[in-house]
């Protein structure tokens, strides 16, 4: 997304430092890292939709951003509200049966 700290004009500079990162990442999980070799993060891990992504215009990487990120979050959680509002409505009905 051309952000903090992968912002570098040089794409392989950038590359390397997110390939460091998530080696970082990887490598300092014991649970992380029993699924996935730290070493397996490598120049490939940028696949070229990301590239991609980085071309685009600060407004459609933001609008990305905000479809891709914030309202598939937000969209999460209201289903999840609503599933706890209908597992709470489910228990209360079960409770109010076992009074009889």
């Amino acid at each position: 997304m051309r952000a903090e700290p992968f912002n570098d004009e040089d794409e392989v500079k950038n590359i390397n430092s997110l390939s460091e990162y998530l080696e970082d990442i990887v490598g300092g999980s014991e649970f992380i890292s029993k699924t996935i070799d730290p070493k397996s993060v490598d120049e490939s891990t940028v696949t070229d939709e990301m590239k991609g992504l980085r071309t685009l215009s600060f407004e459609k990487r933001r609008d990305f951003y905000v479809d891709g990120r914030i309202n598939d979050q937000r969209d999460w959680y209201v289903s999840k509200a609503q599933a706890n509002k209908d597992a709470g409505k489910n228990g209360t009905f079960v409770c109010s049966l076992s009074m009889y």
